[in-house]
């Protein structure tokens, strides 16, 4: 089954990166199929800088494996939450 986080009615990460997964949402078997069923279902934006040198790329974009359905937002920049018009306009329309 999918998991919905509680509370949230959606999620945007902004240089976000995969961190220990709490022991309740962690997934014992290494399936597709039962790792499909154990994904967070909560809407989920995911932000991060082409040019970040603290949170590389790579690392935003692995965190996306946890969540059905994740959308991504790549900015030209580094580690920052990017504010230029076309920017908020992804996370007006996310919202």
């Amino acid at each position: 089954h999918s998991i919905r986080l509680e509370g949230l009615k959606y999620v945007i990460m902004c240089s976000g990166y995969e961190a220990p997964i709490p022991f309740n949402l962690r997934i014992s078997s290494s399936s597709n199929s039962e790792r499909r069923r154990r994904l967070l279902c909560t809407p989920s934006l995911h932000v991060y800088g082409a040019r970040d040198k603290l949170i590389l790329p790579e690392q935003s974009k692995a965190v996306m494996k946890h969540y059905d359905n994740p959308t991504s937002h790549e900015h030209d920049g580094g580690h920052h939450v990017p504010m230029r018009a076309d920017s908020v306009r992804v996370y007006m329309d996310f919202i």
